[in-house]
């Protein structure tokens, strides 16, 4: 394939335990495939990881802990957060476009694509800092080289890497030397996952690691900052309720801060800078999978639930998501009624590396090479997208092996039911033995039942069998089996 020119700087951002991190200098945080190291990582985020105490302003806490290097495979916590890693989308671009990988950690004016692993344990406000000084320092060094005076960077940021991204760009003056920013599933107004582990806490197999959960400043960062808990004939932000089990008031406030200062950044910079001078933003948006989007407080308890709150639903808001992040919250607020949002059928986790998406970075970045972003941006007052054909895809994130196994799904937005869906079971650490299976129908849907498992960590890939009158794109999940009595 014919690489691309690429003028600009490309830097990817990871999402939540998207780098690893080692602590004074043996890794503490990467990802193995095999039960009972995964097990023995999971035990070390209370035993090594938990902050115990995070300043926005420190660069270093002098706890040993430092991130390396993006995790390129799977990386999975039960439950919470589960990540194809971001091998496929750096190889993507390096065989797409005309770039040279660098290093953030070595000089090179050469290089033009980088990977930015931060520390996501803390304030995302640091990482925010330490790209402004890479970028700083990296952007002059590729202007020279290239011969390009006018490069600018551009900025591809998965889940929360696209709040780093949000902070640098609109409270650190990032915006100035930004040609593009790509958020991918990126929690501009959190999600209720995060609320729910912080409240209910989390046992994962023989580790419970909700203490190091609640310690990390970057899981505030993560709540939900719309009204979404329903509170007598109300609804109201996180902030402004008290008494919620394992959720520390004034930390949620401060989370809720950092929020609003870059919606209220955003809002100012873009009514007084011409759009033509400033970055464009393009929301890659999960759509169509089960997604909390409410919740309820019992007992002190938060109680997640799928229906929309109150509010929204006399918006005729849309009650999904990529199964992590609401679709209401992966747009950035300031550009809610832009309908600039590109919607991909597909799981949280999976979209940094899902087909389509990678065809419309391609897409874009080509055409943002041009001269006149105008052309990119396109009119602000376009009619709303409509949601495409798609099969959503329900199932837990782990089982014993002595546990039956259920994957369902549905057939979303079709006028006619496809004749069959078949999933594709794939052992991680065996990527070239996947086995077949087809789904049975239900009342209410498509189901597929598994017994006697194999432990390990498994791949699913359901899409239809046969291609009816509007195409199906395939969706993605990732399932753990465990043996309990492993790794004790």
């Amino acid at each position: 394939m014919l690489q691309k020119p690429m003028n600009d700087m490309i830097v990817i951002l990871p999402g939540l335990l998207g780098s690893v991190l080692q602590k004074h200098g043996k890794v503490v945080w990467g990802i193995a495939p095999s039960m009972v190291p995964r097990i023995i990582q999971r035990k070390r985020l209370n035993e090594d990881l938990i902050l115990s105490g995070d300043d926005p302003d420190v660069d270093d806490l002098g706890d040993g802990v430092k991130a390396v290097e993006l995790l390129n495979n799977f990386h999975f916590v039960p439950d919470l957060w589960k990540n194809q890693g971001y091998g496929t989308l750096q190889r993507f671009i390096t065989e797409t476009f005309d770039v040279v990988p660098g290093s953030i950690e070595t000089p090179n004016p050469q290089a033009n694509l980088f990977a930015l692993p931060y520390d996501w344990r803390r304030d995302n406000r640091v990482a925010a800092r330490w790209l402004k000084q890479f970028v700083d320092q990296q952007l002059p060094r590729w202007r020279d080289y290239s011969g390009k005076a006018d490069a600018k960077v551009i900025l591809i940021g998965h889940s929360m890497g696209g709040l780093v991204a949000r902070h640098y760009l609109e409270i650190l003056g990032g915006w100035e030397y930004c040609r593009a920013l790509f958020t991918l599933g990126t929690p501009h107004r959190g999600a209720i996952m995060a609320l729910n582990y912080l409240s209910n806490g989390h046992r994962i197999a023989m580790a419970d690691v909700s203490e190091a959960a609640r310690s990390f400043t970057s899981t505030y960062q993560l709540l939900p900052n719309y009204r979404m808990i329903e509170h007598g004939n109300n609804d109201v932000r996180v902030a402004e309720m008290s008494g919620i089990d394992g959720v520390d008031q004034d930390r949620a406030q401060q989370a809720f801060d950092f929020h609003e200062a870059i919606t209220n950044a955003a809002k100012v910079r873009r009514s007084i800078n011409a759009t033509r001078d400033a970055y464009v933003t393009f929301s890659i948006v999960g759509t169509q999978q089960e997604t909390f989007q409410s919740a309820v407080v019992v007992n002190g308890k938060i109680m997640p639930r799928l229906s929309l709150p109150t509010t929204l639903q006399q918006e005729n808001h849309t009650s999904n998501g990529d199964g992590t992040v609401p679709y209401i919250s992966a747009i950035p607020p300031e550009l809610a009624n832009e309908y600039r949002e590109m919607y991909i059928v597909e799981k949280h986790g999976f979209l940094q590396s899902q087909d389509n998406v990678l065809e419309q970075l391609h897409q874009l970045m080509v055409r943002i090479q041009g001269p006149d972003l105008g052309a990119v941006l396109g009119p602000g007052d376009r009619t709303k997208m409509s949601f495409p054909p798609a099969i959503s895809l329900t199932l837990e994130d782990l089982y014993c092996m002595d546990e039956q196994i259920e994957i369902r799904a549905k057939v979303l937005a079709v006028s006619e039911q496809p004749g069959a869906l078949e999933a594709q079971i794939t052992p991680i650490d065996q990527p070239d033995q996947p086995s077949l299976y087809p789904l049975q129908k239900t009342d209410d849907g498509w189901m597929l039942t598994l017994e006697d498992q194999p432990t390990g960590l498994y791949q699913v890939r359901v899409e239809a069998r046969s291609v009816g009158p509007e195409p199906l794109a395939a969706v993605h999940d990732v399932f753990e089996v465990i043996d309990r009595t492993e790794g004790e």
